[in-house]
């Protein structure tokens, strides 16, 4: 799948399906220790972190695991490049 955000509307379109989709509870288990270790250093995203889980977990209920993983991967890649927001 791939994410478009237009207008502020998140568009998913299918693609190649992945050989190993993560799961909610992976992705979860993953992002708690990665958000304790970010905290330590940026304490002041908190907010930031649960409100982007919230909107990983609401996307994967709306739309399954193949577009949640999509646009995390994606988000992190553009904030490699761009210092946007969580």
């Amino acid at each position: 799948m791939s994410v478009t955000i237009t207008s502020g509307v998140i568009n998913l379109h299918k693609g190649q399906k992945s050989k190993y989709p993560l799961t909610l509870n992976q992705w979860t288990d993953a992002f708690f220790i990665f958000s304790a270790v970010y905290l330590e250093k940026f304490p002041h995203q908190g907010v930031n972190l649960l409100k982007y889980c919230y909107v990983i977990r609401e996307m994967q209920y709306l739309h399954g695991d193949n577009s949640f993983c999509l646009y995390e991967k994606q988000l992190r890649e553009l904030k490699e490049s761009v210092n946007i927001p969580w």
